[in-house]
């Protein structure tokens, strides 16, 4: 079954709204309850307090000043739980504290735009989307991540309209969506996002309908964050740890007394001699071992391969590796002490851990009967399971090459030329068919070149050379060649740095590794480098397109514009258009990056006077689990396509540049835009810092930290001649890397006697290409008024075509020029553009238009008076 809110489909609910539904109706959610799901009804305490002290006798979307404090003091009752509750729900700990403590501190302070952006943001009747962006920008100070702030949000919306809007926390949002829906929320403050996941939420809550008594918002958030503990993973459980790996049938138990903690955190056991109070070469892979420390059984290991010899310390030592489960809860030996003593578990047993007063003996390793083990096991709940057991990983150094090739197969003898045991024996004795193996060819290639695989574990084959005698070894089959990592990358390589190879310095012929370690070194030899990206980074001379799609320009000026912009971003500069407002300097620099990098590998930005290079470079940002993340700015995130630092090369369009302080947004990008790399001063998840990677740096690895710029890739951006004086803040080393095209607008003819016949063909030259798509008549009658109000305005505050454009889209319907309303679109669409003109310069303005329009009720004076401040009067008569 499937269900659909806002292109989020869900699958598979059924069950768990099932049980959500027995374990609602059966008081499971209640205080004095043994569900495993926890006491979630205090969430219904608190909203009728809410509702009784303050909603049921205010009117929450018309909030008073003084209403403003009853309100936070409402909202910040510890009710049931004793705790505030918006703390409890943001997470607690400090994030939740401090996100609430400067809520109300902010909400206080100012009652009155408290009062008034309370009343907006709880009203339903308004725009959810709207709502959230105030409530974001109001309380913008709470130095919390942005999606706490959300989190913030969507909490008082559910208290306040329980039964319209849920509690929004990325952690639990996130799994449930992602379990049963296949959707991945997004992190931050997200209005769209908080919608549509609302939504959604609504769905699930259309399906609580009829099956609980008065669903609502609170019981879908409860349903999504208890979720995990409706449908666990595994409903048998282990009560004490992760499962261990698969136990043969014919199980002999041991017990041993721990005294050196780095066995058990390495797990391994070592004993010096083969005394029975430590003989190790009794246990054979299969065994079980539980480890007693402190009075208490900490661990069960279950024994991977025979015993064998290595240098230690003061010689020779024995080895016995294993696969080891700590308890979360260690049994106490009181509580297992009789079971163990009791007759029919001793059994008489020599060797036995405890003696008959129940006192642990002084030996190393203890054996325990069957009865014992299975006493353990069963009592004490130490579960051990039967598990599919996965395949090994060896390294071995090949120098032969022979059977290098599908199906070929090499015999490796665990004796040397001489006859003497190669070293690390154990590797030989523990390979098992199927294992796992990585071939190194020793000389000449000193690389990783092939996998493998154990076709047969230790077994006996002649001799070279002899009838008689045999020798025992492993016989490898290979399965592939690879052009795989070589030696000096996989020593320097910090992810393999303790690592037995490494450790060893490759001196064994067969070494053992985990499957960290061999995915790791496959991988490294797969790592891609931004030089592989080359290709798909480029943009060769030819796909620079300057096309002017649906703008006009006379062909003279067309042509310069043109060939500006192509030469300067063939030359390698980033293109400034500017001009007077209106002249299609946004609308030319999307069309420049849809026609030659594409629809998708671009991005239209509008600068802002309060971007900082948090903004365009990035910082950190708190996680929803309360932790630093480092997060790249609009810039940075043009260089990567992904979370795995895939490099990429999207243009980007700054839309009026000069509005920004440049020192602050750009300061440390100046040095990367003029072509050398940056280290910033943050470091990415793994603990690497931030580097900004020029193009010379295509030898480098990809990662998530770092940013490469590729040498094509441009920003285009625009400017208003009107507010140029923002251009020469720009320091001479970020300027000289941007090409400044004019972008202007036509010389409009003057008027020859009562003849505007010239200025009329301009503007049809205009509308014909305004009308090539039939959104827009080609209306004649209005050419010459339009074109007459163009020139007008002109001659105070020069405006582009896009705003006569408007003009023209606003009266082209009109069948004549006296029935079309001309006043309107000056006033909506030029008196913008006069701000700063002196009086005498709007009154000549207003005159002219005047004469131009038929504006019998004086409007366009009465308008300008109000919209500029000045008092504006027409020439006496």
């Amino acid at each position: 079954m499937s269900e659909s809110a806002v292109g989020i489909e869900f699958e598979g609910l059924d069950k768990l709204l099932d049980r959500f539904v027995d374990v609602w109706n059966a008081g499971g959610f209640e205080k004095e309850t043994d569900a495993s799901v926890g006491w979630e009804t205090w969430k219904w305490d608190y909203q009728e307090r809410i509702q009784s002290e303050f909603l049921d006798d205010h009117d929450i979307t018309q909030l008073q000043p003084d209403e403003v404090p009853v309100l936070v003091d409402c909202l910040d009752e510890q009710v049931s739980i004793g705790n505030h509750i918006p703390v409890y729900m943001l997470g607690g700990g400090q994030n939740g504290g401090v996100a609430w403590s400067e809520f109300r501190k902010i909400s206080v302070e100012n009652p009155k735009e408290t009062a008034n952006t309370l009343s907006f943001f709880f009203n339903p009747d308004e725009a959810l989307e709207a709502r959230l962006e105030t409530f974001q920008s109001y309380y913008e100070e709470i130095t919390s991540s942005p999606g706490s702030l959300l989190a913030l949000a969507g909490c008082l919306l559910m208290f306040v309209h329980p039964h319209r809007y849920v509690h929004y926390k990325y952690t639990e949002m996130k799994h449930f969506f992602d379990e049963f829906a296949g959707y991945k929320v997004k992190q931050g403050f997200g209005a769209s996002e908080y919608r549509k996941l609302n939504d959604a939420c609504h769905a699930v809550l259309e399906r609580l309908e009829g099956r609980i008594d008065n669903p609502s918002m609170l019981h879908v958030q409860t349903l999504i964050w208890s979720c995990g503990d409706l449908l666990p993973t595994d409903e048998e459980g282990q009560s004490m740890g992760e499962e261990l790996p698969e136990v043969a049938s014919d199980i002999n138990y041991y017990w041993v007394n721990q005294t050196h903690n780095e066995e058990l955190e390495g797990e391994y056991l070592r004993s010096k001699d083969t005394k029975w109070q430590r003989d190790l070469t009794v246990l054979e892979p299969g065994d079980v071992v539980f480890h007693y420390a402190n009075q208490e059984i900490r661990a069960c290991s279950v024994v991977e391969g025979e015993a064998y010899q290595e240098q230690f310390d003061d010689g020779q030592h024995y080895f016995v590796d294993l696969s080891t489960v700590k308890f979360a809860d260690p049994v106490p030996l009181d509580e297992v002490r009789d079971g163990l003593l009791d007759s029919n578990v001793r059994q008489e047993k020599t060797r036995y851990p405890l003696n008959k007063d129940g006192d642990v003996i002084q030996a190393y390793l203890c054996h325990l009967t069957p009865e014992a083990g299975s006493y353990l096991q069963d009592t004490a709940g130490i579960a051990l399971p039967e598990l599919e057991e996965g395949p090994q990983y060896f390294w071995v150094n090949a120098a032969a090459t022979d059977w290098h090739r599908e199906g070929g197969e090499s015999f490796y003898q665990v004796n040397g030329p001489t006859g003497k045991s190669r070293r690390n024996q154990p590797a030989y004795r523990n390979a098992r068919p199927g294992d796992k193996v990585l071939v190194y060819q020793v000389s000449p290639a000193k690389q990783v070149v092939g996998r493998a695989s154990v076709e047969r574990g230790l077994h006996e084959e002649p001799a070279n050379g002899s009838d008689n005698e045999t020798v025992e070894g492993i016989t490898l089959r290979w399965d592939e060649s690879l052009d795989g990592v070589q030696w000096g990358d996989v020593e320097s390589d910090p992810e393999l740095d303790s690592s037995r190879l490494v450790e060893s310095d490759n001196s064994f012929v067969i070494t053992e590794l985990t499957q960290e370690e061999y995915e790791r070194i496959l991988e490294l030899g797969e790592l891609s480098h931004f030089e592989d990206f080359d290709a798909s980074l480029s943009v060769s001379e030819s796909e620079i397109t300057v096309e002017r799609g649906r703008l006009y320009f006379p062909d003279g000026e067309w042509d310069q514009i043109q060939s500006r912009v192509e030469q300067a971003l063939s030359n390698g500069n980033h293109v400034l258009l500017f001009g007077p407002p209106g002249t299609g300097k946004t609308k030319l620099a999307r069309q420049v990056c849809e026609s030659t990098v594409g629809q998708d590998s671009h991005e239209l930005v509008t600068a802002s006077a309060d971007w900082s290079t948090f903004d365009t470079v990035g910082g950190y940002q708190t996680t929803s689990q309360n932790t630093l993340e480092f997060k790249p700015g609009i810039v940075l995130d043009r260089f990567q396509k992904d979370d795995a630092g895939t490099p990429a090369n999207e243009w980007l369009i700054i839309d009026e540049l000069n509005r920004a302080d440049i020192d602050k947004a750009f300061g440390s990008l100046f040095s990367a835009l003029t072509g050398e790399s940056v280290t910033l001063p943050f470091d990415g998840s793994d603990g690497d810092p931030i580097e900004i990677l020029d193009a010379s740096q295509g030898h480098e690895e990809v990662s998530p930290d770092k940013f490469y710029i590729s040498e094509d890739w441009r920003m285009l951006a625009t400017m208003n001649t009107l507010d140029k004086t923002s251009l020469y803040e720009m320091s001479y080393a970020f300027m000289r890397r941007w090409a400044f095209v004019p972008v202007g607008i036509p010389e409009l003819p003057e008027r020859d006697g009562d003849d505007d016949s010239e200025l009329e063909a301009l503007v049809a030259d205009y509308v014909a290409v305004w009308a090539v798509d039939g959104s827009v008549p080609e209306a004649a009658q209005h050419f010459e008024p339009v074109g007459r109000i163009w020139r007008a305005v002109n001659e105070e505050r020069a405006i582009g075509p896009a705003i006569v454009e408007d003009i023209y889209e606003y009266v082209a319907d009109a069948s004549s020029v006296a029935t079309a309303d001309y006043v309107s679109p000056i006033i909506m669409y030029v008196f913008p553009q006069l701000e700063g003109l002196r009086r005498n310069e709007l009154e000549r303005l207003i005159q002219r238009l005047d004469s131009i329009v038929d504006d019998d009720a004086g409007e366009l004076w009465t308008v300008a008076r109000d919209f500029f401040q000045v008092d504006l009067q027409p020439p006496q008569e």
